[in-house]
């Protein structure tokens, strides 16, 4: 699902870019504007900082969900 688009994104780096998460969602065969909601919502979260309004993001801390 999407929380593994964004750990295959992120497992490349600390910081990743919306760009990225979207190139990989269209692989996975998930709808880009899917992406882009499920990264908001990873930043209410607080797994993800937005951290320049430019579509860059740093991963905030490990977290583990149930």
């Amino acid at each position: 699902g999407l929380d593994a688009v964004v750990m295959e994104v992120s497992s490349q780096a600390l910081m990743l870019h919306s760009k990225q998460v979207r190139e990989q969602a269209a692989v996975m065969g998930i709808k880009e504007n899917t992406a882009l909601i499920w990264l908001k919502r990873l930043v209410d979260y607080g797994d993800l900082v937005h951290v320049d309004g430019k579509g860059n993001y740093m991963i905030a801390r490990a977290r583990v969900r149930a």
